[in-house]
């Protein structure tokens, strides 16, 4: 089961523009809330100031809420301005911790949608995903924007309500890998996904969007976002290169929770052969192809201006989540692993997709003194190899990928509301 169950609503610039109800976009937010309702969702109003209108001709007073459940089932709402023991919405995670005890929720049994400063410090303090509703005004730029309630119903189905956060997963001897289905282009039942996935991640094209929200979501809902303190990708064969391809939605879903995207943790200093290239030629991948063309970034950016740590973000206490696109035998991402272990740092490993039939190769130990410079080993033997078959999770997650797939450019309001 999906575990999203309810969805925190913001009154000012998300249900009315600045205290005044506009008919229009108030008849979408009316759908976003039926769209909630019959996916089985609990929409829940948290304000601060109670809302009331008043009508031209018969001067009676109306509010908010009295307008909404003239056209929805009732559901929660919560006002500080009108009961005492609701905590203020001051940017504090005070009010959302209220909710959460009040319906016995999970943070990440949740989504909040607002637009103000005060509802993003409000969400992040919670450690709650924001949704940046942007169809009235433009208050703040954090979170994952969206321009109309239709955008974060789509985002919602797709995304939001899926049963299955991984298809691969390997929790054993220490070792944590996962993917969130697999990766073939000659099996049909696999080909029109990977496709796509190859062509965004190697080529900038496909649905990039799509592998990004479909990421990140997997983080959230399965709560692995709770564990982690660094988000790094894993850089292409290239020197000097990184892996910019879902950067952007990355950089915003760390600063969600205060996680920290660090772009060039992992730095590619000389070309690393690719292990297609290496099986056309008959010879065998290995460890030693990536150790040996990686190291760690000793001082890495610490933002988007530029300005850098002044010393190695990581220690015993951090958890680094490194991000690649496709996973094979486990060896790039595995000689991520080996590095940043060695600075008594936990790495938690995550790939788009993993490919069909192929083993994971979790290699030894290696004595790196200093993981900050270039290394030339002659060895890297594997300690363990992890069969494909035994950490496949479920097949149904490839269905479920599938169909969340072919509906994402197609998606519409579900029938009953169209």
């Amino acid at each position: 089961m999906s575990n999203l169950k309810a969805v925190i609503l913001s009154v000012s610039d998300v249900i009315v523009e600045k205290g005044e109800l506009v008919e229009e976009t108030f008849a979408e937010v009316v759908k976003l809330i039926k769209f909630l309702q019959l996916k089985g969702l609990t929409p829940i109003v948290l304000a601060r100031k109670k809302w009331v209108s008043i009508d031209d001709k018969t001067n009676e007073k109306h509010s908010l809420q009295d307008e909404l459940f003239k056209h929805v089932k009732s559901f929660p709402w919560y006002c500080s301005d009108e009961n005492n023991d609701i905590p203020t919405k001051d940017g504090s995670s005070k009010p959302v911790e209220y909710i959460l005890n009040k319906h016995q929720l999970k943070p990440n049994e949740v989504i909040y949608i607002g637009n103000s400063l005060t509802d993003m410090r409000t969400a992040v303090n919670s450690k709650v995903l924001f949704l940046n509703a942007k169809w009235y005004d433009s208050n703040t730029t954090y979170g994952f924007i969206f321009n109309s309630p239709r955008a974060i119903a789509k985002f919602i189905d797709i995304f939001c309500l899926r049963n299955h956060w991984w298809g691969f997963s390997i929790e054993k001897n220490g070792l944590r890998a996962y993917a969130l289905s697999i990766f073939s282009t000659y099996i049909e039942k696999y080909a029109m996904t990977s496709s796509d996935a190859k062509s965004a991640a190697k080529e900038g094209r496909g649905k990039l969007e799509f592998w990004a929200h479909y990421t990140i979501s997997s983080i959230y809902f399965s709560g692995l976002y709770n564990e982690i303190d660094y988000i790094a990708p894993y850089p292409r064969h290239k020197a000097g290169t990184g892996n910019a391809t879902i950067a952007d939605v990355l950089d915003v879903f760390a600063k969600c929770f205060r996680i920290k995207y660090i772009p060039d943790l992992i730095m590619r200093h000389k070309d690393a052969e690719k292990s297609q290239t290496l099986r056309q030629a008959k010879r065998q991948p290995s460890h030693l192809n990536q150790i040996n063309s990686i190291h760690l970034n000793k001082k890495p950016l610490k933002n988007s201006k530029g300005e850098t740590y002044a010393k190695t973000p990581l220690a015993p206490d951090k958890t680094v989540l490194v991000i690649d696109d496709i996973l094979t035998e486990g060896y790039s991402l595995d000689a991520a692993r080996i590095y940043i272990e060695s600075t008594g740092a936990k790495v938690i490993l995550l790939a788009w997709l993993k490919t069909i039939n192929t083993h994971y190769h979790k290699g030894v130990k290696l004595a790196i003194n200093d993981p900050y410079r270039e290394h030339n080993f002659t060895t890297c033997d594997t300690d363990k190899i992890y069969s494909y078959g035994g950490y496949i999770l479920n097949n149904k997650a490839q269905d479920e990928l599938d169909e969340k797939f072919k509906n994402y450019d197609n998606w519409s309001w579900p029938k009953e509301l169209a």
